[in-house]
């Protein structure tokens, strides 16, 4: 345990020097006043020992004298160490500039040497690349012979090449415009052949037709509440939108009469004869999906498509 506590002193000495020693230098000289006073305090308990009181006082100033003395010391021993470890430290930092500026000095000479080198290797380059060069211009001015009959042979066989590319393009643009041609024709047809069979059909079903919309405008004329006053000469038109099960979906006036309680009246009836009688006929259902009423306060509605 004692030599743990050995080593660690011994550490924080290096590390802290100048503290320690002014901690000890302060700790001497309390001990010292403290055995003084103890001293003082034992001249004044009455014995018959005792001396007179200016003898024991004379005795208190030399303890403190040498006190001082031995502090003195202390502080001069510390002062002279501290001088000697800056004149350690001084001389250390003399050899180490010099040991620096010898190496600075020493890789200068390196750079130079190394540039020098460099300097004459790019020299021996410099010709070594001029002789190539003469080299490769001689060379260059046969491949440029050689390259220019070899472009005129693939010039050549561009021009034959883009001569066929053309012709190709022309007949795939030719048959490209002819089939779309064809479908163009094929759609017109087709178009035409559907609005043949619908005109067919509007023909073959029109009475079962005139039958739901005569249902249809009886049932929103029973819903219909004209209010009074109203312009007789005035009507208004109505656009109906209704589902596949006839339920009505949207109305709204396309052509107003001008009277608002007349065309809030006849939104009012469509919307009360919902749903609709439609056919069950599916391409017919799809006939009755958008229906457009006149409207006239003389309760009289009018299909207008």
């Amino acid at each position: 345990m004692l030599k743990l506590i050995g080593e660690k002193v011994q550490q924080y000495w290096q590390l802290y020097p100048n503290f320690l020693s002014a901690c000890l230098v302060h700790i001497i000289a309390f001990t010292l006043i403290f055995m003084s006073l103890n001293n003082q305090a034992k001249v004044y308990k009455p014995t018959a020992a005792v001396k007179s009181p200016t003898k024991v006082v004379k005795a208190v100033a030399i303890d403190n004298k040498a006190v001082a003395q031995e502090v003195k010391r202390l502080v001069e021993k510390q002062r002279a160490a501290r001088l000697a470890r800056e004149k350690r430290e001084r001389h250390l930092q003399r050899l180490i500039t010099k040991a620096k500026a010898a190496k600075r000095a020493r890789l200068a000479e390196q750079k130079r040497l190394a540039r020098l080198k460099r300097e004459r290797a790019k020299q021996a380059m410099a010709i070594k690349k001029q002789q190539q060069l003469a080299a490769k211009r001689k060379k260059a001015a046969q491949a440029k012979l050689a390259k220019l009959k070899k472009q005129q042979q693939a010039q050549a066989v561009k021009i034959a090449k883009a001569k066929k590319l053309a012709k190709a393009k022309a007949a795939a643009k030719a048959k490209a415009a002819a089939k779309a041609q064809a479908a163009k024709q094929a759609k017109a047809k087709a178009l035409a052949a559907k609005k043949a069979a619908h005109a067919a059909m509007m023909a073959r079903y029109q009475p079962v037709i005139n039958r739901f919309m005569g249902l249809i405008i009886n049932q929103v004329q029973q819903n219909w509440i004209i209010p009074s006053g109203v312009n007789h000469q005035a009507q208004c038109k109505l656009l109906v939108t209704v589902s596949a099960t006839g339920t009505v979906l949207s109305a709204r006036i396309s052509q107003s009469s001008g009277d608002q309680a007349l065309d809030r009246s006849a939104l009012a009836a469509v919307y009360r004869a919902s749903p609709l009688p439609i056919p069950a006929i599916p391409e017919l259902a799809a006939e009755f999906r958008q229906l457009s009423f006149t409207v006239h306060p003389t309760g009289y509605l009018d299909n207008s498509g």
